[in-house]
């Protein structure tokens, strides 16, 4: 492994003990996050989840349904790429 993949991995490991990434990332996900640009400046993947989710939720235009077991769209949409079901190349 080259250096640059070492400090992404633990990076990406700080992250995930912060609550930052979650435990489902890969180094790779990670290295391709910071690599294509997918993450602002300073942002982290948690950051770049939250700010895809409110303007995935603006773009709706009818309210959730109840069944859904969400209170809203922006907590529903972060929930399911938090846990791992939609991934970038959908999002992008």
């Amino acid at each position: 492994m080259s250096n640059k993949y070492e400090q992404l991995s633990h990076k990406r490991k700080q992250l995930q003990q912060d609550h930052l990434a979650p435990e489902w990332m890969s180094t790779a996900s990670y290295q391709l996050l910071t690599e294509k640009s997918y993450l602002d400046t300073a942002e982290t993947p948690y950051d770049m989840y939250e700010r895809i989710a409110l303007r995935a939720a603006e773009l709706t235009d009818f309210e959730i349904p109840s069944y859904f077991g969400y209170p809203d769209w922006q907590t529903a949409f972060f929930d399911i790429m938090w846990k791992g079901c939609f991934h970038l190349p959908l999002l992008s």
